[in-house]
């Protein structure tokens, strides 16, 4: 029995490190996620891009995805096309029968998406684009994402493209950049490149993006894509 306790006793510090080393680590993340979302990410983004542009392929998750989506052999008629916003849905449960390829991959820009269609990703016939949100967050300004729109729907040439607006943030501050690059979309919409699908309108509170409808201010939860599912597949058919 002493023996036993000499055991459970060297056992148990070693516990409360384990349980010390959690702690830490939630905070760790914690106060990742508060910074990401405040206003000093955001200056401490463009400070850095001034000096060093944002690379596409500086993202892991860039260079696997995009050598897999290019090297696809079939193709569904629909590509869904963009970031994270598109990457983490499940469309094929959204969409009401419609089973697009997704081609979303985290973190991804306007000017990574033109990279990849001008290499070659292949690509249904409809592509629902859904793209921007990334470009502030790393610091590219307005001028250039809305540059990299136009080519990108230039790029698409012979495509049906569906263009949903840049989605709302919690943080209003990047709400505030992004308003340029909506009225930007809209109005490539409105010339008649693309069916323009109004995201915001259905996923904003007072300007900002429904709390409900996300856990970090950014991405939307399940809820979230069930309110914009709808429209998307109308604009589809």
């Amino acid at each position: 029995m002493a023996l036993l306790a000499d055991r459970d006793t060297g056992r148990l510090p070693l516990f409360w490190i384990f349980v010390a080393l959690m702690i830490a680590a939630v905070g760790v993340v914690s106060t990742l996620t508060a910074y990401y979302r405040s206003a000093g990410y955001g200056l401490l983004s463009r400070v850095i891009h001034e000096f060093r542009p944002y690379e596409p392929i500086d993202n892991p998750n860039y260079t696997v995805m995009a050598d897999l989506f290019r090297g696809q052999t079939e193709v569904a008629p629909v590509t869904m096309l963009g970031d994270s916003l598109i990457s983490y849905a499940r469309w094929e449960h959204l969409l009401g029968g419609i089973k697009p390829d997704n081609h979303g991959i985290p973190g991804d820009t306007t000017d990574g998406v033109l990279r990849r269609i001008r290499a070659g990703e292949r690509l249904g016939r409809t592509v629902v684009l859904l793209v921007g949100v990334n470009d502030i967050a790393a610091g590219i300004g307005e001028s250039q994402t809305t540059a990299n729109l136009d080519s990108i729907l230039h790029a698409l040439g012979g495509k049906r493209v569906i263009l949903a607006s840049t989605p709302l943030t919690t943080m209003p501050k990047t709400n505030q950049a992004m308003a340029p690059i909506v009225a930007h979309e809209q109005h490539m919409c409105a010339a008649g490149g693309c069916v323009f699908v109004d995201l915001n309108a259905l996923i904003g509170r007072q300007g900002a993006l429904d709390p409900d409808l996300t856990k970090d201010g950014v991405h939307l939860n399940w809820k979230g894509y069930q309110r914009i599912a709808p429209a998307l597949s109308r604009a589809i058919g």
